[in-house]
């Protein structure tokens, strides 16, 4: 069969557009439950299209024969604990079973592995947590991530067998919450969009921040390093939709859909957008009192002597560092991104030998002292990118040796 396109808008009857065509038409046989209650969210699960989130029957989700996804005349469906929750608001299909998140607590799974209806089995996973968007959710190899109706966000892990998936916060292990809280629009998190990117190993969480209503912010998830995903947050981008398209070398990138009606490619190596115009790149690590080096430094105080970066080299222009003891900014010292040496000749930044490719050290001196220290390190010129690979901090206590 030619392929066709299902929208589910919640609004209207859900829409097919069919292979290669222009117009999109009603369902052919939808559940007769549906009626004006139109459902809010859609998937492909095992041969089948599924639908639920309709109004009249929120707590409800209908599924398609497997030869025609467009009829549901014999109204097929399951109930998802109907007594738990305040509704159905999305589902996904991982590893042959279907997950499905309630508002705002409730995640139930459906085992549609034998081919007989009649043994489909329903199960509860958790009641403490549930989801908030129909979009909310994405796979990510063997495991499935979720943002919840606080603005945590989740992973769900296949332990041994679908019966025993079990759920992790990432937001309770990297102290996201606080900032999620205070940064982000958490009445709107039904708006939530998510979408894998394979190519980097990313998930992107498309959101409001606080005092918008169209989406403002990125949350990206980094899984490069599985063992510790590490966050960042754009607010460059209106994303109010996120997706994959295909690159001219079949490569899935990162595409966005604005506010305005514009599609934007995403994650290019040429600047565009804004054109001409830089923003801010920024980071801060933790508070450190270098506890985790010695117990005993928690409580004694540090003469901070010298900041060293190890960098990538990008061109001619700064880093800022703001150094941080104790809570207050001390002072900002400057490390330049570009190469060591005068020039000979001519060459080409990054690429030519002379043009310094490897590590560089920069070093500056500090002055300050205390017992906890953080470091903001910040830029906005057009494509100032900086890359840096470690901090050396050279710090000594009162009569005693010097130490990093």
């Amino acid at each position: 069969s030619d392929r066709s396109l299902y929208i589910f808008t919640g609004s209207n009857q859900v829409q097919e557009l069919n292979a290669d065509g222009t117009t999109t038409t009603d369902i052919s046989d939808p559940p007769t439950d549906w009626g004006s209650n139109y459902p809010t969210f859609g998937l492909n699960h095992e041969n089948r299209l599924w639908g639920g989130g309709n109004y009249n029957d929120p707590h409800r989700v209908y599924y398609s024969t497997t030869t025609n996804h467009e009829d549901f005349s014999d109204n097929n469906s399951i109930a998802i604990f109907p007594g738990e929750g305040q509704k159905l608001v999305g589902a996904i299909s991982f590893k042959g079973v279907m997950i499905l998140w309630k508002f705002p607590r409730g995640i139930y799974l459906i085992d549609t592995t034998d081919p007989t209806v009649a043994n489909w089995k329903v199960a509860k996973l958790s009641d403490s947590i549930g989801g908030v968007a129909a979009l909310g959710h994405t796979n990510i190899d063997d495991d499935v991530i979720f943002i919840d109706s606080s603005g945590s966000f989740h992973i769900i892990s296949a332990i041994t067998e679908f019966g025993n998936l079990g759920t992790r916060s990432l937001s309770d292990v990297h102290d996201m919450n606080p900032f999620i809280r205070e940064n982000f629009n958490l009445a709107n998190l039904d708006q939530t969009r998510t979408v894998f990117y394979p190519a980097k190993r990313e998930v992107h969480f498309a959101m409001q921040g606080t005092g918008n209503t169209t989406n403002s912010h990125r949350v990206v998830v980094d899984f490069s390093t599985p063992q510790n995903p590490r966050f960042r947050v754009s607010d460059r981008d209106t994303p109010v939709s996120l997706w994959l398209k295909e690159d001219s070398d079949n490569v899935p990138r990162l595409t966005m859909g604005d506010n305005a009606g514009f599609v934007w490619n995403l994650d290019q190596e040429a600047r565009s957008a804004p054109a001409g115009v830089g923003y801010t790149g920024l980071f801060q690590t933790p508070h450190l009192d270098l506890s985790h080096i010695d117990p005993q430094l928690a409580s004694k105080k540090k003469i901070f002597d010298f900041l060293e970066l190890l960098v990538d080299p990008k061109g001619n222009w700064n880093l800022s560092i703001d150094i941080v003891i104790d809570g207050e900014t001390h002072e900002t010292v400057q490390f330049n991104m570009g190469s060591e040496g005068a020039a000979l000749g001519s060459f080409v930044l990054d690429t030519s030998k002379l043009g310094g490719s490897e590590i560089l050290n920069r070093r500056k001196q500090l002055t300050g002292s205390g017992n906890r220290i953080s470091l903001i390190g910040y830029n906005s010129g057009d494509g100032q990118d900086f890359s840096v690979a470690k901090f050396l901090l050279y710090y000594r206590l009162g009569g005693e040796a010097a130490g990093t």
